[in-house]
């Protein structure tokens, strides 16, 4: 129903026209608008040929998707035209459920971490994508204490030239006590809830049962 952009970054924005023209949602969001942006307005051109709605959204609109409430919170309109894509324009979305909180945080860097770690209520149970990849411009120990997740999970390339992730930024949110997953060893990540429980699989342990994260103060 609807698809987020983070940003206009070939890694997080490459493979949206194959989602748009497979799945056809009914909304494409952005955050701040980059009018000379090439694969944007493409893909915009092609949401729009397919009925989708473009939306910027920004920090504090939210829509309710069945009891789901999916919230902004960066980042904040632009006073001054975009001339290129910036990591730190990141849309940062939130998804509140019950007792879980899953936080999508796309490149953000260390000053919106500040900027937003307070906009963050506390969750019993909480899953953040970590921003950038596992960079170190990212995860400042302020923010990943703030967030205190259980769950962390890093979206990276097996063996990339980045040198993503940071194994000090996985040492913040373990030390934080989350469990971290990563994508170049586990393959794809999967998190399933029922609003009181996480239960993590994993591509790469498709033979283990699913691990499982309880709200325990519940019983």
């Amino acid at each position: 129903d609807l698809l987020a952009v983070t940003h206009g970054d070939p890694d997080h924005v490459g493979g949206a026209a194959a989602i748009v023209e497979e799945f056809r949602p009914r909304e494409v969001w952005e955050g701040i608008p980059v009018p000379r942006s090439d694969p944007l307005t493409r893909l915009r051109m092609l949401a729009q040929s397919v009925g989708a709605r473009w939306a910027n959204v920004y920090a504090g609109d939210h829509v309710l998707v069945d009891e789901v409430d999916v919230i902004a919170r960066h980042p904040v309109p632009a006073d001054w035209e975009r001339q290129k894509v910036r990591n730190d324009d990141s849309l940062v979305l939130e998804l509140r459920w019950r007792d879980v909180s899953i936080v999508l945080t796309g490149d953000a860097g260390k000053a919106v971490e500040h900027d937003i770690a307070a906009a963050f209520p506390p969750a019993r149970l909480r899953v953040v994508k970590i921003p950038h990849h596992g960079s170190l411009t990212s995860s400042a120990p302020e923010f990943v204490a703030a967030l205190h997740p259980q769950i962390a999970i890093v979206s990276n390339g097996r063996t990339n030239h980045f040198g993503h992730p940071v194994p000090e930024v996985l040492d913040r949110y373990r030390i934080a006590g989350a469990e971290v997953y990563r994508t170049d060893q586990d393959g794809a990540v999967t998190v399933a809830s029922d609003g009181y429980s996480l239960h993590v699989d994993t591509f790469a342990a498709q033979t283990e049962p699913p691990r499982k994260h309880e709200d325990t103060k519940k019983k």
